[in-house]
């Protein structure tokens, strides 16, 4: 159970990986790194220490800063050595090296089990909407919205709409694509 009350905090990586996240709309982090090493996404990097260098477009080392943007909110959360989590792919923001990603192979979304130890910053469109499923609890969600949920949440994506089931946390973002906005879902009963 990653978030909300629930979150698991392991003080080693609090201390580790100091960071600041700032900004009200569209956030924004800043992770400071003492000969250090963190996986993150390069296409939202705003800017960087002279002294951090890069290898590849993915793992960022040394000492100094690195800013990252979001797409609206950021949410930081802590894996210990035996904890997972699905995400998708695109909501990951930084990670911790010592954390390990396997590409989840689906039809509909691009998503990935990361597993701990470490601390993971993802982001979403706009705001983020987090609740938790009791064993057995079920619910349809637009399947565009998915940011990241327990690994013990069961799924069965569709292109508009998933089906999720709990036990477990579910993290989705608030801000449905303009694409999908105009979209009919006769499906959906409107009564």
């Amino acid at each position: 159970m990653l978030f909300g009350e629930k979150v698991f905090i392991d003080t080693e990586y609090i201390i580790k990986m100091q960071h600041e996240i700032a900004g009200d709309l569209v956030q924004w982090l800043k992770i400071e790194m003492e000969s250090e090493s963190i996986r993150g996404d390069y296409t939202k990097l705003l800017c960087k220490s002279e002294e951090i260098k890069i290898r590849g477009e993915t793992v960022f080392f040394g000492t100094g800063y690195l800013i990252f943007s979001g797409d609206g909110k950021i949410k930081q959360l802590y894996l210990g050595a035996e904890e997972s989590i699905v995400l998708r792919e695109e909501s990951v923001l930084a990670a911790d090296i010592t954390t390990e990603g396997e590409p989840l192979s689906t039809n509909y979304l691009s998503l990935v089990t990361l597993s701990g130890p470490g601390a993971v910053f993802i982001h979403g469109d706009g705001d983020f909407a987090e609740f938790y499923l009791e064993k057995g609890e079920t619910v349809e969600v637009r399947t565009s919205c998915i940011t990241a949920m327990d690994s013990t949440v069961t799924y069965q994506l569709g292109s508009r709409f998933s089906t999720l089931s709990g036990p477990g946390a579910v993290l989705l973002q608030s801000s449905i694509p303009e694409e999908e906005e105009s979209k009919e879902f006769p499906f959906l009963d409107r009564t």
